[in-house]
């Protein structure tokens, strides 16, 4: 069978890329027509005008938009025909081609004050401080706080004493109480005594 043009050292030559044989640690030739060496593949760019110098040295501020008219208010309209005693649809039609009302639009920004922080001021939530590495490999913080549960520990023991010392002063033993109420006992006698013989 011939399967297309003349027979060369590979095989027979043709189109058809899985009947193309190669030679051992080599690729298989092409099948379809390539262009020369020379030539680039892909796309090329289009150059543009404008540089990145004439960008950064041109700038093109903002233009206000042109403002519109607004929309037609058909409510407005239809209670003036109302008014003018136009209550069909083409005395409607009429009315609406020699009067206009228009919606009324909001006033952006009124009542409003542009008032904006001083340059110096930074926005933003403040970063916070680094974590103090020598104090935690140190035990700083572990010794802080053995610390404060060791004086607050003295302090309800200081309190505790206070208040046991001042009930034991106000606590008498059997026999000093005894005398303290005879003492007692015996000054209110003598003073109704006194009073009885005065």
């Amino acid at each position: 069978r011939n399967f297309g043009k003349k027979m060369n050292s590979i095989g027979y030559r043709t189109k058809n890329m899985l009947l193309v044989t190669d030679d051992v640690g080599k690729a298989k030739p092409s099948t379809r027509k390539l262009p020369s060496e020379n030539f680039t593949y892909g796309k090329a760019e289009d150059q543009d005008v404008e540089g990145a110098g004439d960008v950064m040295s041109n700038w093109k501020f903002h233009g206000r938009s042109s403002k519109h008219k607004p929309d037609r208010d058909f409510k407005k309209l239809n209670k003036m025909g109302l008014k003018s005693k136009a209550t069909n649809a083409r005395d409607i039609y009429k009315f609406r081609q020699q009067h206009d009302a228009r919606v009324k639009e909001p006033k952006i920004g009124a009542g409003r004050r542009n008032n904006l922080p001083p340059e110096e001021f930074t926005y933003g939530i403040p970063c916070r401080p680094s974590t103090p590495i020598r104090d935690v490999m140190g035990n700083f913080f572990g010794e802080m706080a053995e610390n404060e549960l060791k004086y607050k520990y003295y302090q309800t023991r200081s309190n505790f004493r206070k208040t046991n010392m001042a009930e034991e002063a106000n606590k008498h033993t059997t026999k000093s109480k005894i005398a303290h109420e005879f003492i007692k006992s015996k000054g209110k006698e003598d003073e109704t005594h006194a009073k009885l013989f005065s």
